[in-house]
């Protein structure tokens, strides 16, 4: 399927709003990290967003790829403590 560049670009702009929503949406995320329940909470929370907001995108490939990258990225930030810094707290 070849798309024209303005249909790209108009395609990008209509999703922005659901982008930045996430954004924002992301930068609230708390959880604590020495606590495994809050980690597994905040994976979840950013799985539930990432599917309700960025839902209309996945079929999309230019889209959808944007959205799985940035899902990961989310879920890759959110980790638990090691060990090592739970016993040094």
């Amino acid at each position: 399927m070849d798309t024209s560049l303005a249909e790209r670009r108009a395609r990008i702009e209509r999703a922005q709003p659901a982008l930045q929503h996430l954004d924002v949406a992301m930068q609230h995320l708390r959880y604590d990290p020495a606590l495994p329940a809050s980690v597994t909470a905040a994976r979840a929370q950013v799985e539930r967003l990432t599917q309700e907001l960025l839902a209309d995108f996945h079929e999309d490939p230019l889209l959808g790829q944007i959205a799985a990258s940035l899902k990961a990225q989310y879920l890759d930030s959110i980790q638990p403590a090691r060990a090592s810094d739970r016993s040094a707290a």
